[in-house]
């Protein structure tokens, strides 16, 4: 069965570039664009890259504690880096996570549902961030999606008024909520719910967060420098709107590690602004091309980390 999943989500990965190559992208312009790039905001792209993950490492390692498991600092940041590795050489965006579960599980006994719940809890922090993120940028690209794509316009708008609504909830709310769903995805999102509704410390919940949306805004910078470095300066609060959405849309597992999915989202949100589409499939390969060799630094640190 799991092979016939690989198949499929690799059939949906080729035939998603089939149609970005086939339809949006002159070969030749997008050669062009990488005749000229600037190095130093590639480097500069680099370097932030070990900042999001002490930030994700530090928020984890803090939610961790709540929970009693108490791991150093520089073992949680030891534990996000290999797990950056397993994310992107394995065929799974749980890869990264599953190595951290069976890593403290190991190491701590009787903690399986307080491992799990940090880590669900830090993910969740990171989701809510992503989508104040669109919130707070939507305001100035919204009547440009009304005239240009209704259907998008009122997701966003739905997305708006849901996240508006989970904090209310959130904030009233004082009781867990049953869970007794039949079905997986809703049954893991009420967990997650009765996770933050539960937990203890509201101060480390809220700092958490407060973590969560500088790493957004560092992989925001990110992306900036690596439009720079193909000579587009794509304008910032734009790419403040529609990086978190191509992320969340990431989310859906239907191809390889997300490959596809997000190159054609982001080729057709930008568009939506202007941006041209072979600078945007550039951006987007050049910041996976970086992604697989930096995260490869995690799968050094592994065979050497004791």
């Amino acid at each position: 069965m799991n092979k016939i999943k690989f198949l499929i989500k690799l059939s949906i990965t080729i035939f998603l570039f089939y149609i970005i190559f086939a339809y949006y992208i002159d070969f030749d312009e997008f050669i062009k664009v990488f005749q000229n790039i600037n190095i130093f905001y590639v480097i500069i792209a680099c370097l932030l890259w070990p900042v999001g993950i002490f930030l994700s490492s530090f928020k984890w390692y803090l939610i961790l504690k709540q929970y009693d498991i108490n791991i150093s600092l520089k073992e949680s940041f030891n534990l996000y880096w290999i797990a950056s590795f397993f994310n992107n050489f394995l065929p799974s965006s749980i890869g990264g996570d599953g190595y951290k579960f069976l890593y403290l599980n190991k190491k701590i006994e009787n903690k399986k549902a307080q491992i799990m719940s940090s880590m669900i809890l830090e993910r969740g922090l990171g989701f809510v961030a992503l989508n104040i993120f669109i919130i707070i940028f939507s305001i100035s690209f919204l009547p440009i999606l009304y005239t240009n794509n209704i259907i998008i316009f009122y997701i966003i708008i739905f997305l708006i008024i849901s996240i508006l609504g989970f904090f209310i909830f959130l904030l009233l709310n004082k009781k867990s909520i049953k869970n007794e769903f039949k079905n997986k995805l809703l049954n893991k999102f009420v967990k997650l719910i009765n996770i933050l509704i539960t937990f203890k410390n509201k101060k480390v919940l809220f700092f958490g967060f407060l973590i969560s949306f500088i790493f957004v805004l560092n992989s925001i910078i990110g992306q900036y420098l690596l439009f720079g470095s193909l000579g587009n300066n794509v304008d910032l609060s734009l790419i403040s709107f529609v990086y978190p959405i191509v992320n969340i849309v990431g989310i859906i597992p239907i191809s390889i590690n997300s490959l596809g999915v997000t190159e054609s989202f982001s080729i057709y949100m930008y568009g939506i602004f202007g941006v041209n589409a072979e600078i945007v499939l550039a951006s987007a390969i050049l910041g996976r091309v970086l992604m697989i060799l930096l995260s490869a630094t995690g799968g050094i640190r592994y065979l050497f980390w004791k």
